[in-house]
C-alpha cells in the first residue's frame, strides 16, 4: 500500500493507482472504491450527518425570517 501511495502522489507520476481490494487513489486525493466490512455504515452515518446538517441550516434560516418579521413588534 504504501508504494502505490508514493506512485498516486508521487508529483512526477501522477496516476490513478488501484489496490487488490479495489480502492483507487486519484493523484488529486480522492479515495474511492472498495468495500470494509462495517466501512458501510460509518459512510450512512456520515451521510445522515450531512443531511441533518443540511435541514438545521434550513430551519435556522427559517427562524431567522420569522424573527425579523416579528422583531418590530416588540
Amino acid at each position: 500500500m504504501h508504494n502505490l501511495l508514493k506512485i498516486a502522489f508521487h508529483r512526477d507520476i501522477r496516476s490513478p493507482s488501484v489496490t487488490l481490494e479495489g480502492d483507487i487513489f486519484q493523484p488529486s486525493g480522492l479515495l474511492t472504491g472498495g468495500s470494509r466490512k462495517g466501512g458501510g455504515e460509518l459512510l450512512r452515518w456520515l451521510h445522515a450527518l450531512s443531511n441533518a446538517e443540511t435541514e438545521l441550516a434550513i430551519h435556522q434560516n427559517k427562524l431567522a425570517r420569522i424573527e425579523a418579521e416579528v422583531h418590530p413588534y416588540f
